[in-house]
């Protein structure tokens, strides 16, 4: 369910909690926010998977992971 993801393990169990340090420290620039705002405009089929990572200044990889593991919903 997590992919070997701890930080998305601890927000899923403890969701009463602001875990944007951990995000942080394991490298994510994305908060809730932006999550869901890439996730729409993946959506709507005008942007490329490359074309929000250079939005948001983040890898594509970031990107990708968002939109198939979504860990914010």
């Amino acid at each position: 369910m997590f992919h070997n993801n701890a930080c998305a393990a601890v927000e899923h169990a403890f969701p009463e909690h602001d875990w944007t340090y951990l995000r942080e420290r394991a490298g994510y620039k994305l908060t809730l926010g932006q999550s869901k705002t890439i996730q729409f405009l993946s959506q709507t089929g005008k942007y490329s998977q490359r074309d929000l990572a250079k939005l948001f200044n983040v890898s594509p990889g970031s990107i990708t992971y968002v939109l198939n593991v979504k860990q914010y919903e």
